[in-house]
């Protein structure tokens, strides 16, 4: 396995990560006699990089990779998961967001914090708020944190009205600064799968 830093955070992340939107499902729930073998198979094959999201797998996918990493297998991973909260400007929701995040993963920290489902007028106008909540919620509740997360560093001033002249449609802001910052596939870990 490859593995590249991760933007500016430091981190080691395998070239291929495993995507937890899609597990395999029984009776609407996450299949975990499925979907814990295959992420510790991953693992195990060198994967580094575990991304999931509150409503993936109608919202059983936290739980799920929480279940996969017990037992000694968090420690082996860079672990990303995405706040979904809609009104970024609510420094409240977004903390509790991010503590039922830490309690449905059952772990203590989380490496890589995701702004989820933000649109270009929300990244317009609202990021500084998110992104102080973001901060906030590492520097209270993750003491295994080595560093503000990279959310946190400087971010260019966009116009609240229009895009940048080279931006034929919106960053994928729903990733971290360090991932949607990428100007080759040098520069950061690859995909999910």
């Amino acid at each position: 396995m490859r593995y590249r830093t991760l933007g500016n955070t430091g981190l080691k992340v395998s070239a291929l990560g495993f995507g937890c939107m899609r597990l395999p499902m029984a009776d609407g729930k996450v299949d975990r006699d499925k979907a814990t073998p295959m992420i510790r198979r991953a693992i195990d094959a060198g994967v580094n990089y575990i991304d999931t999201a509150v409503f993936y797998c109608d919202f059983d996918s936290e739980r799920a990779v929480g279940d996969a990493l017990s037992g000694g297998w968090r420690e082996k991973v860079v672990l990303s998961t995405k706040n979904d909260h809609g009104d970024k400007n609510d420094l409240k929701a977004w903390q509790t967001n991010f503590e039922n995040s830490l309690e449905r993963l059952r772990v203590d920290h989380i490496d890589i914090y995701n702004f989820h489902g933000i649109s270009w007028e929300h990244f317009c106008k609202n990021i500084a708020t998110a992104a102080q909540a973001s901060a906030e919620c590492f520097s209270h509740n993750s003491s295994k944190q080595p560093g503000p997360p990279a959310i946190t560093q400087s971010w260019p001033s966009y116009p609240t009205t229009t895009k940048p002249a080279s931006a034929s449609t919106p960053p994928q802001a729903s990733r971290s600064q360090a991932n949607s910052r990428r100007s080759d596939s040098s520069s950061a870990g690859g995909g999910t799968a």
